[in-house]
């Protein structure tokens, strides 16, 4: 009796010392730009305090440097999941046009930065497509990024409520950075909240219209099952919603206002 004791002893042993032997070592973060400073600056309901980067510049400067330095172009091994590379170009876009702006305020709208160039005589073209960023040692304008990069190479519509123009009637920026292991949840959270504001999606009985933002005009191919079936996935009012399509509103699009996001007044 005594020996199979202790066999059983001896067995229970072996088994909690293999089970502690296997440790779990957590999957490390594969991208992640630095929460710095940056993001203490952008309020909750997306607003931009520029002359707070003006005043400290080094602010913006280090979160652009670190974009620059590397992208998943030109380090793809330190960028291994779709999630990585999405986020870093995403915070890579929004990154860049606080940048933008920074360096050529004051400005009130984007529409105002107008450099010496052909881009310069379509409204924004100077903003968008004239200024170079670096990313990876490769430059490219914020409408080649758009889309060239993020448009062409990641299939999802909600890349357009991720990316921030630098002006009001854009979806808010993200008060923090993107990241691969959040990604899901900050795109769905900044879907929702755009198409759930007045400058995403409105109803009008009285006009009998569903009016929706101008993006979704602009992007309607990435829309393929429709636009008002993808908002209706994301609408909180499915019941408003789904009466104003049986009655048969007309759709229409928002019109756009292309002043900074910065604070009201200033």
């Amino acid at each position: 009796m005594k020996d199979q004791l202790l066999l059983l002893a001896v067995a229970g042993l072996t088994l909690v010392l293999g089970a502690c032997s296997t440790v779990i070592v957590p999957q490390a973060e594969s991208y992640s730009i630095t929460q710095g400073s940056l993001w203490d600056v952008v309020s909750e309901d997306g607003v931009v305090h520029y002359q707070a980067l003006v005043d400290s510049p080094f602010l913006i400067e280090r979160e652009y440097e670190e974009i620059k330095g590397k992208s998943p172009d030109s380090h793809p091994e330190e960028f291994p999941r779709e999630e990585d590379r999405l986020a870093y170009w995403l915070n890579a876009y929004n990154i860049s046009a606080i940048y933008g702006v920074v360096k050529n305020y004051p400005i009130k709208s984007v529409r105002d930065h107008q450099p010496f160039s052909l881009f310069s005589l379509i409204p924004g073209g100077g903003f968008f497509a004239a200024q170079k960023f670096s990313y990876g040692g490769e430059k490219m304008s914020l409408y080649r990024l758009e889309n060239k990069i993020i448009r062409k190479r990641f299939k999802d519509p909600r890349i357009h409520f991720g990316l921030n123009c630098a002006s009001r009637s854009c979806p808010n920026l993200s008060p923090k950075p993107f990241r691969g292991s959040s990604l899901e949840r900050q795109l769905d959270r900044l879907t929702r909240d755009f198409i759930n504001s007045p400058k995403g999606v409105q109803i009008n009985h009285e006009a009998q219209e569903i009016r929706v933002s101008a993006i979704f005009d602009w992007y309607e191919e990435d829309f393929p099952d429709g636009i008002l079936n993808y908002v209706a996935g994301y609408y909180e009012n499915r019941e408003a919603l789904k009466r104003a399509r049986e009655l048969g509103y007309e759709l229409k699009f928002l019109s756009y206002d292309w002043s900074l996001n910065g604070p009201r007044g200033i």
